[in-house]
């Protein structure tokens, strides 16, 4: 999952990387489904609904590292829930993986989840929802 705010800090990319590694760990101790999981926020992590700025949430339903598009889902039901005011979006993809880059780089089929073309349509319907997202946070 990819979420872009012009606001975001080092802070969220470890609270990224200490759910990435919760979220590992339990997938590999028992199979479960993403809307069983019970996800829990470290206590140093910022809230979504305190970003400053747009949210572009952009998530692989085949990602097999975490359960992006659940994370986004739960981030989007605290911006609803908190009046956010800002825009915001959920793009899934579902047949893409882990990785949604910009698009035109070189794919491999089945590379952390979804096949090569799916990944590559994913990246480009992503690219502009990103470059849409980052003009509207940093110009305003």
């Amino acid at each position: 999952m990819l979420l872009l705010s012009h606001s975001a800090s080092s802070q969220d990319a470890q609270h990224a990387d200490d759910t990435s590694e919760k979220q590992a760990g339990a997938d590999q101790s028992s199979e479960t489904s993403e809307d069983s999981l019970t996800i829990e926020a470290p206590a140093q992590s910022r809230p979504d609904e305190a970003i400053d700025g747009p949210v572009c949430f952009i998530s692989g339903g085949e990602d097999p590292i975490w359960p992006a598009s659940r994370l986004a889902e739960l981030g989007i039901d605290r911006l609803d829930g908190a009046n956010f005011d800002h825009a915001y979006e959920h793009r899934r993809y579902d047949d893409a993986g882990h990785f949604i880059t910009p698009p035109y780089l070189p794919k491999s089929a089945d590379l952390f989840g979804g096949p090569a073309a799916a990944i590559a349509r994913a990246d480009a319907d992503a690219w502009p929802a990103v470059l849409d997202c980052l003009d509207r946070g940093l110009r305003g």
